[in-house]
């Protein structure tokens, strides 16, 4: 199973998986679990706004992220469907490491929102992006831009990077 990490997130992701007794109870759990770390929110009401332009913010994606992967890690069990492996990315390795029975749920949940509030707390100007591109095409885009402005910051597979830098060269 490969979890993801924050940044795929999108308003209304997983609504219709609510209808899934399973899951919906798995989410109603993590609520609980957030609301003990002191959280404001409610997982369920920001994945069910329309447009929800707040879910793209660190403190929300990368918990709600989370909890969806969390959730659909439990219903696949209900069903008896386990994983052989697990692998996240960013964020995703919490989700990754509770179906790999390495965390409990509230360990997760835990992790995932101190994580997320941690990432909102630091602030440094910039810019990443994700580019369809391989580790040699993006250098040849990076070569036009004014030297340690931007770089390859991750190469996430043989056609796809990150690129960082400063926001007027990542744009």
């Amino acid at each position: 199973m490969i979890f993801t990490g924050h940044g795929a997130q999108w308003p209304l992701m997983g609504k219709e998986l609510f209808e899934i007794p399973v899951f919906r109870q798995c989410v109603q759990l993590s609520q609980t679990y957030l609301e003990e770390l002191g959280c404001t929110w409610s997982a369920i009401e920001e994945l069910s706004i329309t447009g929800n332009k707040i879910i793209n913010r660190p403190e929300y994606s990368q918990p709600l992220c989370t909890i969806l992967q969390v959730a659909l890690t439990d219903t696949l069990r209900f069903w008896g469907i386990l994983p052989v492996a697990t692998i996240g990315h960013s964020s995703g390795e919490i989700a990754a490491a509770y179906a790999a029975s390495l965390l409990s749920h509230k360990e997760a949940i835990k992790l995932t929102y101190v994580r997320g509030i941690s990432s909102a707390a630091v602030f440094q100007p910039g810019a990443m992006m994700a580019a369809g591109l391989s580790q040699e095409a993006a250098q040849k885009y990076l070569d036009r831009v004014p030297v340690g402005s931007a770089v390859v910051a991750c190469v996430n597979s043989p056609s796809s990077v990150t690129l960082s830098g400063d926001t007027e060269s990542i744009q």
